[in-house]
């Protein structure tokens, strides 16, 4: 009786886990989907999209015309970087200044356009880069946490962070940050020893390269740490984390370049163009990442006391770009993380 009891149990363990398992296969998408359409609901509410006119774009400064620009490009000849309308009287080519390094980019612009044109493209655009960053976030988050309340929570967090909101339709490209968690959890569960597919690294790998030059780089970098972890943590033999990370920066950095390619070709054939966004030492300073801009509420905030504390911050002979604040959450987990990383390294205790 005892053995029998012993292998019943053992049964029941067994079916509790494969009906788990399903459960979640169930759920997940589910809850997945949910928590996009929450971001697209709270898009409409900030962004007020009931009252927004589409035929324009939602914000009309910065780079907000160059990008309805390239919808144009896109809906006359295909692509983003030729048009012949535009350029008297040779046409347009943007070979000079390469746009090509956002082709996942372009490529969703002209998915777009098969149903609408121009600012109509550019704004809905806008509006998907927050269902794609909190599904991103969503999926990173529940990679570490099964709690589906608190992933939920982060990739909103994420998803509606200042930095996104500053950006908008003017620096369209750069909203599309939806690259960076899946970056992340990848490249963490490779520093911890975490089975991480060779179709899952190659897929992240190829949209963080498609996605920006801005987090392409930052893509590479973070891989180069990662392949520094890896390697200290198992040297170079039979180090399959290690070589997991390689691929994933080899991957990356070619398909950065051949994104690129069809502008480097044109620059060797016909020389740079010295005069196409020529930027100068100084500018280093007006839009290079300001540590106390991260922490400080951002400008123009809702609340009185933040906002005039914000423009004392910027009121200053050099002040940096916008869209750097973290939020008031943001900046406390990454000072708790600090403190509890700094506490661990002069204790017995464990990083968690």
């Amino acid at each position: 009786m005892p053995i029998e009891a012993s292998h019943d149990g053992k049964a029941k363990e067994r079916q509790s886990k494969v009906d788990k398992k399903t459960n979640q296969r169930f759920v997940t998408p589910i809850v997945t989907l949910l928590n996009g359409l929450l971001s697209l609901l709270l898009a409409i509410i900030v962004l007020d999209l009931p009252h927004s006119n589409f035929k324009t774009p939602f914000i009309r400064s910065g780079d907000s015309d160059f990008y309805v620009m390239i919808s144009s490009n896109i809906r006359d000849s295909g692509w983003a970087v030729n048009n012949s309308h535009l350029g008297y009287p040779k046409g347009q080519h943007l070979n000079d200044f390469p746009q090509t390094a956002d082709n996942l980019h372009i490529l969703i612009l002209k998915f777009l356009n098969i149903f609408t044109t121009d600012a109509k493209s550019v704004n809905i655009f806008y509006v998907l880069t927050f269902i794609f960053a909190s599904t991103a976030m969503f999926f990173a988050t529940k990679r570490l946490v099964k709690n589906n309340l608190i992933a939920i929570v982060v990739s909103q967090l994420f998803a509606f962070a200042p930095y996104h909101l500053i950006r908008g339709s003017n620096h369209l490209f750069l909203s599309g940050y939806y690259a960076i968690p899946l970056v992340l959890i990848t490249l963490y569960f490779l520093t911890q020893k975490t089975n991480i597919s060779y179709k899952e690294i190659i897929i992240v790998a190829i949209i963080s390269a498609s996605t920006g030059a801005y987090y392409g780089i930052f893509s590479l970098f973070t891989c180069l740490l990662c392949v520094l972890i890896c390697f200290v943590n198992g040297g170079i033999k039979k180090n399959i984390y290690l070589k997991k990370s390689v691929i994933f920066g080899a991957v990356s950095a070619i398909t950065f370049i051949l994104n690129l390619l069809p502008s480097l070709l044109y620059i060797m054939k016909h020389g740079e163009n010295t005069s196409v966004a020529s930027r100068s030492p100084g500018e280093t300073e007006i839009y290079g990442l300001q540590i106390t801009d991260m922490f400080f509420p951002r400008t123009g905030h809702r609340i009185g006391t933040f906002a005039r504390l914000a423009g004392k911050i910027h009121d200053t002979p050099v002040p940096s770009e916008l869209g750097q604040a973290l939020g008031i959450i943001a900046s406390l987990s990454i000072i708790l993380v600090g403190m509890l990383a700094f506490r661990s390294f002069f204790s017995d205790k464990k990083f968690p």
